[in-house]
């Protein structure tokens, strides 16, 4: 077992300016007026554990439904569907494929098909495939393609629907990549969205993701703090 660290007035001075006023007041912000630094540090330390406890399911949930949109989209367009903007993308999705493909085309290891697409739907970003859900997309890509990549919905299912949630999910990802503050949002809620989007591409992949994260038993260390 790990021995309790002792904070002394000279340690919290040099930890709160290491990690600055300015983000620990996040943390100050959700505990009460007069709160002291071993507490304010707790729930800073509890939200690390509970950011890199939902790093993994994120991770899963990404990689299974921007495979299952790649798998759908090359029905549609082919293999090659980044040449030449044939899904009609807005110019920063454009820009986004266009870069990718220049970077990687030339490269001896990438120089078939298969690996050349590989590659570039492995860098594409949650940002790319999440604005394929937008308004602009509805017809044809969400109609004739983009819905069957959710095959085990089991209801009915909106363009809109899945686009809030890839861009919520993006959102908090990028906030625990800044090591920012997520405490505040409904964790819960956002970890169940996680597993609902995974099971809704592949039911077993979400029983193996729930069966071995450590979401709700890292959440359940620190809930006497929150």
């Amino acid at each position: 077992m790990q021995a309790r660290f002792v904070y002394t007035p000279d340690f919290e001075g040099k930890i709160e300016t290491a990690l600055s006023k300015e983000r620990l007041d996040t943390y100050r912000e959700l505990l009460s007026d007069g709160t002291k630094f071993i507490d304010i540090i707790s729930v800073y330390n509890a939200n690390t554990a509970i950011s890199e406890a939902l790093v993994g399911s994120t991770q899963i949930m990404e990689i299974s439904v921007r495979n299952s949109i790649h798998r759908q989209i090359q029905k549609s367009y082919g293999s090659e569907w980044y040449i030449g903007n044939t899904l009609k993308l807005d110019n920063n999705g454009k820009r986004h494929v266009e870069r990718l493909t220049k970077k990687y085309k030339n490269v001896q290891k990438f120089n078939t098909p298969n690996t050349l697409s590989t590659k570039i739907i492995s860098e594409l970003t949650l940002g790319f495939w999440s604005h394929l859900f937008m308004r602009r997309y509805e017809d044809p890509l969400w109609r004739k393609t983009l819905r069957f990549a959710f095959p085990h919905v089991g209801g009915a299912l909106t363009r809109g629907q899945v686009y809030q949630l890839l861009d919520k999910f993006r959102r908090l990802r990028n906030r625990i990549s800044h090591h920012e503050q997520i405490l505040k949002y409904d964790l819960d809620v956002y970890y169940n969205n996680i597993i609902d989007l995974v099971s809704w591409v592949s039911p077993v992949t979400a029983i193996w993701l729930s069966h071995h994260n450590r979401f709700y038993e890292v959440r359940d260390q620190y809930k006497s703090l929150l």
